[in-house]
């Protein structure tokens, strides 16, 4: 159970999990794995923009989202350094959502007094889905093989209300004039075809190819908005080992983004990491070069990187389906440092620099810096005190204004004798400051312009 206010009491968020795990293995051959889980969340005020001092309160937002998902998983074994994998999940998923955009002008009533107006929206929705994967793993001489087929086929239903509305002071309904309803059942499906194989093509040189056949249907119940994409991407990556303490990671690559579920196939080409954005059904193409310099106690890693990402989507408009597609890019450099001083404390410093163009959201293009210190030590008696600062510089290419913002974090943990519970007290934005934490598309956290108090107490059983 997460339960928080919000930084301005009206943008707090409850989420709620229940999960039951089972695990069996009646021979060295065969492993099975089961779960239910039940979930529910909601959510207070916009999504977006979600840490900005300076934006609007919208206290009749409100979204709420619950979900049962059952899964089965099993891995056999077929013969020495040949595995099959397989996983099903089935999943009923519900949200809704209310909101009202308030009018300029309200109705003046004979006296001089007033009645707010806004126009309403309420939406109804369900999409639930049941997804099938099965992949099997080789491993023949210099190669390692990853090869399956993945299968997403659900439903996505959407019962929407509009109108202008007139309303007491305290925003009760009064009348709703002008309305508007429409309901929409529409599929979205996903199904891919795959092959990965890495191979060693000498002790310190490793190639990783992949090929992936995708097709989408996609779909926005909202709107009414049906489309379809059917690609063919390709994934390229080298790992080579310069000396003991030295590797250099060379990654090429292009996906579609699938609806967001869980997957057996590898997530990385090279030990990078392929999926970074958010957008289901974007395509996306990714170039990285990472240098590694590693010893006993810690990890220096420098990153140079290009992202390009294309969204399209459609929308049901007097009867015809109307596409658009925005085009959005962000290529920068980091540097991460992880290390041990001494043998209980642990150091961990990273520095970026990027340019972000959204095509979807032109207003935020910028030029950012983010510097973070992150200091953690741990007690033999199992607590654990960290503090993080963080620095961020942000150059907005239109008329909004520069962003410089420092902010301070500590958090303190205990895990119990028992290893099964565990307890947290995070204070976020420790000095009260504020500021505009900026999301996007490429960057959905954030840190709110006030200081929070979160405590989280784990329990596993």
């Amino acid at each position: 159970h997460d339960d928080t206010e919000g930084w301005r009491d009206t943008n707090g968020e409850t989420f709620d999990n229940l999960s039951l795990i089972a695990k069996w293995q009646p021979s060295q051959q065969n492993n099975f794995m089961f779960t239910l889980s039940a979930f529910e969340f909601e959510r207070l005020d916009d999504f977006f923009p979600r840490y900005e001092l300076d934006s609007v309160v919208d206290p009749f937002a409100r979204f709420n989202s619950s979900s049962i998902q059952i899964e089965f998983g099993l891995h056999h074994q077929l013969k020495q350094n040949h595995d099959l994998l397989a996983y099903l999940s089935i999943n009923d998923v519900d949200f809704e959502s209310d909101d009202i955009f308030r009018h300029e002008a309200p109705i003046i009533l004979p006296g001089g007094d007033s009645l707010p107006t806004g126009a309403m929206r309420q939406i109804n929705a369900q999409r639930p889905f049941t997804q099938l994967q099965l992949q099997a793993m080789s491993t023949l001489e210099n190669h390692q093989l990853f090869y399956g087929v993945f299968a997403y086929s659900g439903k996505y239903k959407a019962d929407t209300f509009g109108g202008d509305g007139v309303f007491r002071p305290n925003y009760d309904i009064l009348a709703v004039l002008n309305s508007t309803t429409s309901s929409h059942d529409l599929n979205v499906d996903f199904y891919s075809v795959y092959v990965q194989d890495s191979i060693k093509l000498n002790p310190s040189l490793q190639l990783d190819l992949a090929i992936y056949a995708d097709k989408m249907d996609n779909a926005d119940a909202v709107s009414g908005g049906e489309w379809s994409l059917d690609e063919i991407t390709t994934r390229l990556g080298l790992i080579w080992q310069l000396a003991p303490q030295h590797t250099l990671r060379l990654a090429s690559f292009e996906y579609l983004l699938p609806f967001i579920s869980a997957r057996l196939d590898p997530t990385d080409i090279a030990g990078i990491p392929i999926f970074k954005n958010t957008n289901e059904g974007s395509l996306v193409t990714e170039s990285d070069l990472v240098w590694d310099f590693e010893w006993n106690s810690g990890l220096l890693s420098t990153a140079i990187f290009k992202v390009q990402e294309s969204f399209t989507s459609a929308a049901l408009v007097a009867g015809n389906q109307l596409e658009t597609t925005s085009k959005s890019e962000k290529q920068g450099m980091s540097i991460t440092l992880n290390t041990l001083l001494g043998l209980s404390t642990g150091l961990n410093v990273g520095f970026t620099s990027f340019d972000v163009e959204d095509g979807s959201l032109p207003a935020l293009d910028r030029k950012e810096n983010n510097i973070s210190i992150g200091l953690t030590h741990v007690y033999p008696n199992s607590l654990s005190v960290g503090a993080k600062h963080v620095v961020r510089e942000m150059n907005f290419d239109g008329t909004r204004e520069e962003g410089n913002i420092n902010v301070t974090s500590l958090l303190v943990g205990y895990e119990f004798d028992n290893k099964k519970q565990q307890f947290e007290f995070e204070v976020s934005n420790l000095f009260d400051q504020k500021f505009n934490w900026v999301t996007d598309k490429f960057s959905t956290s954030g840190v709110a312009p006030e200081r929070l108090f979160t405590a989280r107490y784990r329990v596993s059983f």
